[in-house]
């Protein structure tokens, strides 16, 4: 079925996961990600969020895997697939999966063949 207005005007009520990767420091980007949580809730949407705080790596060892995790997350991807079979949403908005989540998640999506769409 074709994402739009029409599946919710009809009663269908369009599912979304909305994905993010929260900062140190409360900034706009937060802001706006729960506001436009708020926003699709109040239009008739389910929403589940799936978001993460920035790991702040201890030592060497730890430095360079958060790094390699950046590029790739296997914890992050397993989790996203774990979720995406027990709640299959319509689609996926992404904030931002930098550092801690990484794209790994698009390709999580991408194995559902579920939409995503991604804010920068």
């Amino acid at each position: 079925m074709p994402l739009s207005l029409s599946n919710i005007e009809s009663g269908s009520k369009l599912s979304v996961i909305s994905v993010f990767n929260r900062y140190l420091n409360r900034g706009g980007e937060e802001v706006v990600f729960d506001l436009e949580v708020k926003l699709l809730k109040q239009h008739g949407c389910s929403v589940r969020r799936l978001e993460t705080p920035i790991e702040i790596p201890n030592g060497f060892i730890n430095s360079i895997h958060s790094g390699l995790s950046a590029i790739w997350s296997r914890t992050w991807y397993k989790r996203l697939l774990r979720l995406l079979e027990a709640y299959r949403p319509d689609v996926i908005h992404i904030h931002n999966t930098w550092p801690t989540l990484s794209p790994s998640v698009i390709h999580a999506a991408r194995r559902f063949s579920i939409p995503v769409v991604m804010v920068a």
